[in-house]
C-alpha cells in the first residue's frame, strides 16, 4: 500500500488552467455510451511542458521536459488531484514507465534512469548508458525495452536495478522512437521504417518478423491485442494494423486527422486516445478494435501529447503551454435510436458528405434530428432511418453548435464564443435564431 509523501517543492503553486467536461443527467435508457455535454475551468497543478503520462491505478505519473521533473499526483479525487511527490530526472526525459517503487526513465543524452520514488527525497538506484538515445520504453518481467532512436531495439536486464545489463541490441530501419508489448512480441515505432514486429521471447537474442511501412512518418503507436494503433507526423494520420500473423502487419484503415501531428496514441479503459497536438484529445469507441470510432474531441488548450483515464476523468499532457489537464467522462445513457443512428452507415454517410461542415453535436426530437455543426445547424428526417436525409438548416447564426437540447417548441444551443442562442422551431425544418445571450466559451 503506497503512503502519501510530502511535495519536495511546495513553492509550485496551483495555476494552470484546465478544462472540465461535465455531462447531462442520466436517462432512463439502457444503451450506454460516452458523450460531452459540459465543459467549465477549472485548476490543477501547475506544470510545465508536459508530453508523457503513465497510470497506475489512481496514481498518475506526469513527466515535465521542461523542468526535467518526474510528479506524481493522486487523483483518486479526481476534482482536487493531490501533488505527492516531485523528482528531478537530471538530463531531460523522453517515457517513464514505474513499477514501484521504481521508476525508468528514457532520457536524452542516451540513458536510462531508475529512481526510487518510495521516499520523498528520492534516489537514482542507476545511470547506464543507452547505444542510441533512449526515446520510449517498455517493462515487463524484469527487462526494460528500449527504443532507442538510431541504434534500434535495446533491452536492458533490470532485475538487479542497482546493476542493470544490456542484453542486446537490434538495428531496425529508420529511428525507434516508441514502443509497445503484445505477448512475446515488441512493436517498435520506427521514424522512416514504419512498424516493426520484433520477437522478444528470448530477450537476449531479439529478431525481427515483420514490418509494417506505410508512406508516412510513424511516430507512435499502442498495441491492444492483436491490434497496433499508428500515429503519423507532418500528415497526422491514424493507421489501424492488424498483427494477427505477425509476419505479415496489415492495414486495415488510415485515417486523415485535421491536426499536422500525432504526438500520442495510448488505449485505456476500452477506449483509444489519440493525442492530436493543438486539436486536442480525440477519443475512440474500441467496441469492433478492427475498427475505431472516434465519437468525441476534447479540445486542447495547448498541444496534446498524451492522454489517460482515471476514475470517469482524461488526463492529458499538454505540452510546453498548458501543462496537466482533465475532462470528465461518464457512461450517459443514449436513447436506442441515437445509439443506432450512431453505427448506421447510411446516417454516417449524409453526415460525412451533406452537412457543410464536421458534425459536433446531436438532438433528437421526433422524426427530426438536429445536428450541430462548426457551422450552424442541419435538420435531417430520419423517419425511415435506413434513408435519412437532411431536410432544412437553421437560419440566422454560423455559429459552431457545441450543444443542442429543446424545451417548449425552442431549440437552444450552446456555441462556443457566441454563447447561448435561442431558435424557434415554430417549422421544425427550418430553426430561426430569434435571441442570443453572450457568455464566456460555453459548451452546454
Amino acid at each position: 500500500m503506497r503512503t502519501r509523501h510530502t511535495v519536495m517543492r511546495p513553492t509550485r503553486s496551483a495555476g494552470a488552467v484546465s478544462l472540465i467536461l461535465m455531462v447531462a443527467p442520466a436517462t432512463a435508457q439502457t444503451d450506454s455510451i460516452y458523450c460531452l455535454a459540459q465543459q467549465t475551468q477549472a485548476e490543477i497543478g501547475s506544470v510545465g511542458s508536459t508530453t508523457d503520462l503513465y497510470r497506475d491505478g489512481d496514481t498518475i505519473y506526469v513527466l515535465d521536459r521542461a523542468e526535467k521533473d518526474l510528479l506524481r499526483f493522486d487523483v483518486s479525487d479526481p476534482l482536487s488531484p493531490l501533488l505527492e511527490g516531485e523528482w528531478m530526472t537530471a538530463n531531460t526525459p523522453n517515457a517513464v514507465h514505474v513499477e514501484y517503487p521504481y521508476a525508468y526513465i528514457a532520457t536524452d543524452h542516451n540513458a536510462l534512469r531508475i529512481l526510487d520514488i518510495s521516499l520523498a527525497s528520492g534516489y537514482f538506484v542507476s545511470y547506464t548508458p543507452t547505444p542510441g538515445e533512449a526515446m520510449d520504453l517498455h517493462y515487463k518481467d524484469g527487462m526494460v525495452y528500449i527504443a532507442d532512436e538510431d541504434a534500434g531495439l535495446t533491452i536492458a536486464d533490470v532485475t538487479d536495478p542497482h546493476n542493470v545489463q544490456i542484453v542486446s541490441t537490434l538495428s531496425l530501419p529508420g529511428s525507434a522512437v516508441g514502443i509497445d508489448l503484445t505477448g512475446q512480441h515488441a512493436i517498435v515505432a520506427c521514424s522512416g521504417g514504419g512498424l516493426r514486429v520484433v520477437d522478444v521471447s528470448d530477450p537476449h537474442n531479439p529478431a525481427q518478423l515483420g514490418a509494417f511501412t506505410p508512406p508516412h512518418t510513424v511516430t507512435s503507436l499502442a498495441v491492444s491485442g492483436d491490434y497496433a494503433y499508428a500515429g503519423t507526423a507532418y500528415n497526422s494520420v491514424l493507421y489501424t494494423v492488424d498483427l494477427s500473423d505477425p509476419t505479415q502487419p496489415a492495414q486495415l484503415s488510415a485515417e486523415h486527422l485535421p491536426n499536422s501531428w500525432v504526438y500520442g496514441v495510448s488505449v485505456d479503459s476500452g477506449y483509444l486516445l489519440v493525442s492530436n497536438g493543438s486539436s486536442g484529445v480525440r477519443v475512440y469507441d474500441l467496441h469492433d478494435p478492427a475498427s475505431p470510432d472516434e465519437f468525441l474531441l476534447i479540445p486542447s488548450a495547448g498541444n496534446a501529447h498524451d492522454a489517460t483515464i482515471a476514475n470517469g476523468y482524461l488526463f492529458s499532457a499538454d505540452g510546453p503551454t498548458s501543462g496537466f489537464r482533465r475532462a470528465l467522462l461518464r457512461p450517459e445513457p443514449r436513447s436506442p435510436l441515437v445509439r443506432r443512428l450512431h453505427a448506421e452507415s447510411n446516417f454516417r454517410s449524409v453526415l460525412a458528405s451533406a452537412t457543410p461542415s464536421r458534425a459536433v453535436s446531436l438532438h433528437l426530437s421526433g422524426p427530426h434530428l438536429y445536428i450541430g455543426c462548426e457551422q450552424g445547424i442541419q435538420v435531417a428526417d430520419i423517419s425511415d432511418l435506413h434513408n435519412p436525409a437532411l431536410v432544412g438548416q437553421s437560419h440566422g447564426s454560423s455559429s459552431s453548435m457545441e450543444s443542442l437540447a429543446a424545451s417548449g417548441g425552442y431549440l437552444f444551443s450552446a456555441s462556443g464564443y457566441a454563447g447561448l442562442q435561442a431558435f424557434d422551431l415554430s417549422n421544425p425544418v427550418s430553426p430561426v435564431l430569434i435571441g442570443q445571450l453572450g457568455l464566456d466559451f460555453m459548451f452546454d
